[in-house]
């Protein structure tokens, strides 16, 4: 069997506990969406984005410690001896990389949802239980709290 298609199987396992996650959150099957704030716009990933990091998560974990990591997948049949080429541990790594960079950005979408809950908080009027209810929330949760505050 082609290493692309074992990979693929692997993708979709993945993918299947992004549903899994999703199942488990606040997100549930939620697609995604925009979150309008004062400040502008903030895009929520939904269920989808779940079902993606699932996959890639997956896969990358498979190409750095199954069983083909060492194979050489670019170029498929090297030219020349010497020549080098890219191993699937390489290349899913690079995939890894970009996935602590994706969720360095998640986490700056966070807190500007939690900068603008805040905002929205502090010049609404006094009110204990929304605070309380604000301190275990999750960060689209603590906005929507704010929001239905009442507001001087």
């Amino acid at each position: 069997m082609s290493i692309w298609i074992l990979l693929l199987i692997i993708v979709g396992a993945g993918a299947i506990g992004g549903v899994v996650n999703a199942l488990m959150t606040e997100n549930g099957f939620v697609l995604p969406k925009e979150e309008k704030v004062d400040s502008g716009i903030i895009v929520r990933p939904g269920f989808l984005g779940n079902v993606i990091i699932g996959g890639v998560a997956a896969g990358v974990s498979w190409g750095l410690y199954g069983p083909l990591a060492n194979k050489i997948v670019f170029p498929p049949s090297p030219v020349a001896t010497g020549d080098t080429g890219i191993a699937l541990a390489t290349l899913v790594g690079a995939v890894l990389v970009g996935v602590g960079g994706a969720r360095w950005l998640t986490n700056e979408v966070d807190k500007k949802l939690l900068r603008a809950a805040a905002t929205k908080a502090a010049s609404a009027d006094h009110n204990p239980d929304a605070a309380r209810k604000m301190a275990s929330a999750t960060p689209a949760g603590a906005l929507k709290i704010a929001r239905d505050m009442p507001h001087t």
